[in-house]
């Protein structure tokens, strides 16, 4: 996957590696990890790795107000139809434990996505 997308590879010791390779990603990057995911027959554990990459990337957006409204609907989709697979990547971006003001930025449009999918 690193190699197809041209993404810094894990280190043996890093930790959480689907998360802080987000402050690689620009526009142009997203695209191509959204066609890999569509355009590949990615195992679970791919995508599963991949959807937490793109969440992360949707909330740096939205903190400077930027998340292009096109890319948020592919990934609302994927989330829906493939819930089973992404149901605790979306409780965890829900941030339920805390207040709406307290939680991720994307955590409003992923608290939509959980009642669209009726937990």
């Amino acid at each position: 996957m690193c190699e197809d997308l041209k993404l810094s590879e894990p280190d043996k010791f890093e930790q959480d590696w689907e998360y802080t390779i987000v402050d690689e990603i620009d526009e142009q990057k997203i695209m191509e990890i959204m066609d890999y995911y569509h355009n590949n027959n990615l195992d679970d554990e791919i995508k599963f790795t991949l959807m937490i990459l793109i969440i992360g990337y949707c909330n740096d957006e939205m903190i400077v107000g930027n998340l292009d409204n096109l890319l948020w609907e592919k990934v609302e989709k994927i989330l829906i139809d493939e819930q089973k697979l992404h149901m605790p990547t979306v409780e965890y971006w829900s941030s339920l434990d805390v207040e709406l003001e307290d939680a991720w930025h994307i955590a409003s449009r992923m608290r939509k996505i959980l009642e669209i999918c009726d937990r």
